[in-house]
């Protein structure tokens, strides 16, 4: 079979930063976010048609979610954001939000 890297479960796009869930598949953190970082700074500098220039800061806030109850919060946190930041509202399904389950 092919091989994954990681299970994603949930994802928002923000103005300013994106939020992330996913389960790693046999490999770390690091370089999961190193391909992750690499590959979406690709793509977004061609739709920018820019090349080379800088999309991901250095750091980034990375957190293992250690039982349910925290992956709980942390997804209702995730789909929350947009609804929270202004850019949507009750009636209104944030586009760039992605989550397992969700149709």
């Amino acid at each position: 079979g092919q091989n994954k890297f990681y299970e994603l479960q949930s994802l928002v796009v923000m103005p300013d930063h994106v939020h992330i869930v996913f389960r790693l598949q046999e490999y770390l953190l690091p370089e999961v976010m190193k391909g992750i970082k690499g590959v979406t700074a690709n793509i977004i500098n061609q739709y920018r048609k820019n090349k080379g220039e800088r999309v991901w800061q250095e750091e980034s806030f990375d957190r293992i979610i250690r039982d349910e109850r925290e992956w709980l919060e942390t997804m209702k946190y995730i789909e929350e954001n947009p609804l929270k930041s202004g850019l949507t509202s009750e009636n209104e399904r944030y586009p760039y939000l992605w989550a397992i389950g969700m149709n």
